[in-house]
């Protein structure tokens, strides 16, 4: 009769199931010809959009920063280099969030109803930044944000504001998540 497994062996056990299960979800992900096409439609539909506008992506590093990151890169283009790295603007962006709690609270998904939480998530580890993420921005840099996607484009914007930074946004481009870029103007 083989040995009676143990509580914490049978968490490991569980734990690396579902690795594995996450690992082939992955690469069943990568070899689907139907993702790859979403994604392949996708990317032309704003490099289209882009083209329009003389404007061109250009690509950030794909790391649950990715968000913070492209704005940075935008700053530095427009002449801002006040800030060091993505983690000065998740502070920013968290505390501004805190400080004007109902522009916010409301709009938290079922999983994330605490504002503090959520904000102390968003600045103390990589995860995610998006839509609460840019109106947040955009207030606490003051800057307008114009954001290229496959099917449109969305704006945050405020007349008294002077510059603008672009960012495109993926949700096909990576088969983990969303995903955005820095957009710059072609040469």
């Amino acid at each position: 009769m083989p040995p009676k497994m143990s509580r914490a062996m049978k968490r490991r056990m569980k734990k690396k199931e579902e690795a594995l299960a996450l690992q082939q979800r992955i690469k069943e992900a990568r070899e689907n010809p139907t993702t790859q096409s979403k994604s392949v439609i996708e990317l032309q539909a704003i490099n289209n959009r882009l083209s329009a506008v003389n404007m061109h992506i250009n690509k950030i590093r794909s790391d649950g920063d990715c968000l913070f990151n492209a704005v940075l890169d935008q700053l530095q283009h427009i002449g801002r280099n006040d800030l060091n790295d993505q983690h000065e603007l998740r502070v920013l962006t968290s505390d501004y969030m805190m400080q004007h709690p109902n522009d916010f609270a409301p709009f938290l998904y079922d999983e994330h109803n605490d504002l503090e939480e959520y904000c102390n998530k968003m600045r103390d580890t990589h995860c995610w930044g998006g839509n609460l993420e840019l109106q947040a921005l955009s207030k606490v840099l003051q800057v307008n944000i114009t954001i290229y996607a496959q099917d449109n484009v969305v704006e945050f914007e405020e007349e008294n504001y002077q510059n603008t930074i672009h960012l495109s946004f993926h949700k096909h481009q990576y088969v983990l998540g969303e995903h955005y870029n820095s957009v710059l103007p072609n040469s």
